[in-house]
C-alpha cells in the first residue's frame, strides 16, 4: 500500500477488523449481534416507554426527558474520560450496562415510563462507551455493516413488538435483553487488536475543529424530534409506532443498498438539503389528513436517519483516524446532537400543548419556527465548514513534480523542515503522517486506501490541515515548507548520524 520512501514517515499499523475474511466472526458477533442488538435493544426501551404513555403530552414530557438525560450522561462521559478508560472504569461500564437492560426490563413489565426511560438511557449511552473502541476498530465497510444493521433491527423490533399481545412482547423483550447481556459479556472476555488508550488531553488537541460540524449535528438532532410530531396526530399510537418503526428499518435497509453510489456526492447530498426537507415536511404537514400527515412524517424519519447512519459512521471513522478517544468523541458530538432533540421536542410538545389552550395556530408558528432555525443552520454549514475549497486532487504541473524530487535529495534539513511545520502548527500525530504524504505528491484517494477511511473523510482532514496552515494549494504548501528554519539544535545530531 505504502511506496518505499513513504515508509520512514508513516506508521503502518495492523489492519483494521475487518479489512479480511478472518475478522468475519468478530464483525457478526461483536458488531452485528453485540452492538448492534444491544443498542437497537435499549432504543427499543425508549420507543415502549414514549409509546406506552397515556396520552401525547405525556409521551412529549418524557422525549424530552430522555433527550435529557442522554445528553447529561454524554456530558458526563467526556467529563470523566480519563477514568472510564482505566481498569475501574470499564468494570463499571460492563456492570453498569448490564444493570440498566435488566433495570429497564422490570421498569418497562411494571410499567415505570420514567424508570424505564431512566434505565434505557443509561444503557443506550452505555452501550456506545462499552463498543467504542471496538467501532473505532473496524475498517469502514464493517463499520458501515454493523451500524446499517442496527437501524434494521431497531425498526423491526419496534414494528414486531408493536403489532403483539402484551405477554408475547415481555417474553420477546425479555429474550433479546438476554442476548444482548450475555453476547456482551462475551465480547468483554475476547481480545481485539485496539489502539492505545487516548487521554482526554490529546483527544481535545486532536479534535477535528470545523465550524460547521456543530451546526450540522444540532441540525440533524432536532430533524430527528420532528418525529415526534406523530404522536399528536389523531391516530392510534400502535400505528404510529410500527410506521415509524418501518421507516427506521427502510433507512438501514437503502444505507446498504446506496453504497453501490457515489459515496462523496451522497453523503454531500444529503447534508446539503437538510433544510430543504424539513421545509418541505412542515409546509406540508398542517394542511393534509391525519392518514397523510403520518406518511410524511416517516418519509422525513427514514432521510433524517439515512443522515444520521453517515453521522454516526463519519463519527466513529474519526476517532480511530484521528486518534481520539471513543468516549470523548462521542461524548462531545452526541450532547450537540441531543440537545438538538431536546430543543426540538420542547418546541413541538409545547406547540402541541398550547395548541387545544389558545385561539392562535400554535402548530403552525412551531412549524415556521422550526424551518427558520433549519434555514439558518443551513447556511452556517454551508459557509463555515469549507470557507474556501483547498486544491487538493489537482494534477502537478512540471514546476511542482521538479520541487518536489528536488527536495527529496535534501531529505535531513527537509525532514527538519517538515517537523519545524508540524511543531509550529500544533498538528497532531495523525496530521503530521498525513502531511507527509501530501508533501510526496499523494492524493485523497491514496490516503483514502492507505488508511482505509472514506474519500469524504481524507478530504475533510486534508482541509483541516490546510486550514492550520493556512494554505490553499499544494504548492502553496511547498513553499510553506520550503520557507520554514528548521531546527538548528536537531539538525547536527540528524546529520551525525546520517554521515
Amino acid at each position: 500500500m505504502l511506496g518505499e520512501n513513504d515508509r520512514d514517515d508513516v506508521v503502518v499499523e495492523s489492519l483494521p477488523i475487518g479489512a479480511n475474511e478472518g475478522d468475519l466472526e468478530a464483525v457478526l458477533l461483536d458488531g452485528c449481534l453485540g452492538f448492534s442488538l444491544s443498542a437497537g435493544t435499549a432504543i427499543l426501551y425508549l420507543q415502549m416507554a414514549l409509546g406506552n404513555a397515556a396520552e401525547p403530552l405525556h409521551c412529549g414530557l418524557l422525549a424530552v426527558y430522555t433527550a435529557f438525560v442522554v445528553g447529561l450522561l454524554l456530558i458526563a462521559g467526556r467529563f470523566f474520560t480519563d477514568f472510564l478508560q482505566t481498569s475501574a472504569g470499564r468494570f463499571l461500564i460492563r456492570w453498569t450496562n448490564m444493570a440498566a437492560f435488566i433495570g429497564a426490563f422490570l421498569c418497562s413489565v411494571l410499567g415505570w415510563s420514567i424508570a424505564a426511560v431512566t434505565f434505557g438511557a443509561v444503557g443506550l449511552v452505555n452501550v456506545f462507551f462499552l463498543y467504542g473502541r471496538f467501532l473505532a476498530a473496524l475498517a469502514r465497510k464493517a463499520l458501515m455493516l454493523v451500524v446499517d444493521v442496527l437501524f434494521v433491527y431497531t425498526g423491526l423490533t419496534c414494528m414486531i413488538i408493536s403489532q403483539i399481545g402484551y405477554w408475547y412482547s415481555v417474553v420477546v423483550l425479555g429474550v433479546v435483553t438476554a442476548i444482548a447481556i450475555v453476547i456482551s459479556g462475551v465480547f468483554i472476555s475476547r481480545k481485539h487488536d485496539y489502539a492505545e488508550f487516548v487521554s482526554t488531553a490529546d483527544s481535545k488537541e486532536r479534535s477535528i475543529k470545523v465550524r460547521g460540524n456543530d451546526y450540522t449535528i444540532f441540525a440533524l438532532g432536532f430533524a430527528l424530534s420532528i418525529a415526534s410530531m406523530a404522536l399528536f396526530v389523531h391516530i392510534d399510537t400502535i400505528t404510529v409506532v410500527a410506521w415509524l418503526g418501518l421507516s427506521v428499518g427502510v433507512a438501514g435497509v437503502l444505507s446498504i443498498m446506496t453504497r453501490q453510489l457515489d459515496e462523496r456526492f451522497f453523503k454531500e447530498s444529503m447534508k446539503k438539503s437538510i433544510a430543504l426537507s424539513v421545509t418541505a415536511c412542515l409546509m406540508v404537514v398542517p394542511i393534509v389528513p391525519d392518514e397523510w400527515k403520518l406518511v410524511v412524517i416517516c418519509v422525513f424519519t427514514c432521510f433524517t436517519c439515512l443522515n444520521i447512519i453517515v453521522l454516526i459512521n463519519a463519527i466513529v471513522e474519526t476517532t480511530r483516524f484521528n486518534q481520539i478517544s471513543p468516549i470523548y468523541l462521542i461524548g462531545q458530538f452526541g450532547t450537540v446532537f441531543f440537545g438538538g432533540v431536546l430543543f426540538g421536542t420542547v418546541l413541538f410538545s409545547g406547540a402541541a400543548f398550547l395548541q387545544g389552550r389558545v385561539d392562535a395556530p400554535v402548530m403552525y408558528i412551531a412549524c415556521v419556527v422550526a424551518v427558520v432555525l433549519c434555514a439558518f443552520l443551513q447556511i452556517k454549514v454551508n459557509y463555515l465548514i469549507y470557507p474556501f475549497e483547498p486544491i487538493i486532487d489537482d494534477d502537478m504541473d512540471e514546476d511542482v513534480r521538479a520541487q518536489i524530487e528536488e527536495e527529496g535529495t535534501r531529505r535531513i534539513a527537509y525532514r527538519q523542515r517538515v517537523e519545524a511545520v508540524c511543531e509550529k502548527y500544533r498538528l497532531s500525530p495523525r496530521e503530521r503522517e498525513v502531511l507527509r504524504i501530501l508533501l510526496k505528491g499523494r492524493d485523497a484517494k491514496y490516503i483514502m486506501d492507505t488508511f482505509y477511511i472514506s474519500q469524504s473523510t481524507a478530504k475533510t482532514h486534508i482541509y483541516n490541515i490546510y486550514r492550520k496552515l493556512d494554505v490553499h494549494s499544494r504548492q502553496e504548501l511547498l513553499d510553506l515548507v520550503d520557507e520554514t528554519e528548521p531546527d538548528a539544535t536537531a539538525l547536527p545530531e540528524e546529520q551525525g548520524s546520517a554521515q
